[in-house]
């Protein structure tokens, strides 16, 4: 008697192909991952970067700022304090360092920061005046003495990238360095610096001078005040459309045809200055005319 035998069609085939399937998306998900990781790891360390330079440059700009004579030593009365004192090394770069920890709100790593060439100089002016006497129209000389610090120093930031793929691209660490160059103070008031170094940076951008024109290329015939804004807006989308952030500006060039017209609504530059936390060289000059009818003009060099 012969044993009869059941024959399924294409079940064998369809095992076959599912597992034919399942191997090759086994290939494409092995395939696949590595690149979506390199993506991941990139995002994270790009971020992580990106955060850390914000992160320094407003820790260095809060150190300068926050820093006391009484931190570095200069503590005397003022009626007693030396006329000029100079202070180096440790005692300046330690003050330093204490008013950075002090900044956690930006994220700084102190661990990661050295300062060098630090020094912090404090000098008196004098000034006298006369006010009224004990009998009318009597006066007599006063005296108002007001003591200054000029800081100045070179501070290193090294930035580690948190994954071996970030230490692949970008390097085992970055570093950005900022030197502080105030040999004065007045220039605080008027919202900008005597000169700025910069080192390590990616990219540089030169922009040509940007006045009250239109996108159509139409001159503005309007007051100081609205050609100004303008000109400050035309150079903002230059320089965001190119990639680049308003913070960078290293150098800011300007250009009137009238300073005295132009003075009264220099705040509104001031106000735009400190908005983006600026901190350029200035140049303003008075020229003899500008394109058509335009009265102020803004020229600026970039970094990131």
């Amino acid at each position: 008697m012969r044993a009869a035998t059941r024959h399924e069609p294409g079940c064998g085939t369809m095992k076959s192909f599912w597992r034919s399937e399942r191997g090759q998306g086994l290939v494409e998900f092995a395939l696949v991952l590595p690149i979506f990781l390199a993506i991941v790891f990139f995002i994270i360390d790009a971020g992580w970067v990106t955060s850390q330079k914000t992160a320094f440059d407003q820790g260095y700009m809060y150190s300068s700022w926050e820093i006391s004579a009484g931190q570095i030593g200069d503590s005397d009365p003022l009626e007693t304090s030396p006329s000029r004192a100079v202070y180096t090394g440790a005692r300046v770069s330690d003050a330093l360092m204490e008013t950075m920890r002090g900044s956690n709100l930006w994220g700084v790593l102190p661990e990661n920061v050295s300062i060098s060439n630090a020094e912090a100089v404090f000098y008196n002016e004098e000034e006298v005046y006369k006010v009224p006497g004990r009998t009318a129209g009597d006066a007599v000389p006063a005296l108002n003495r007001t003591r200054y610090m000029n800081l100045s120093a070179d501070i290193r930031y090294d930035i580690y990238p948190l994954t071996v793929f970030g230490q692949f691209i970008f390097g085992n660490h970055i570093t950005m360095e900022k030197k502080i160059i105030n040999p004065w103070k007045w220039q605080d008031e008027r919202s900008y610096v005597q000169a700025v170094e910069v080192n390590n940076n990616t990219g540089t951008l030169y922009c040509s001078g940007q006045a009250a024109i239109s996108p159509n290329g139409v001159s503005s015939n309007d007051d100081m005040k609205s050609q100004l804004l303008q000109a400050i807006s035309n150079l903002e989308e230059v320089i965001t459309s190119a990639g680049y952030e308003c913070e960078g500006i290293v150098r800011l060039n300007l250009y009137t045809t009238s300073m005295e017209e132009l003075w009264p609504h220099f705040p509104v530059l001031q106000e735009w200055i400190a908005q983006h936390n600026i901190k350029s060289a200035l140049t303003a000059m008075e020229v003899n005319g500008l394109f058509e009818t335009l009265k102020v003009e803004l020229e600026a060099t970039v970094v990131k």
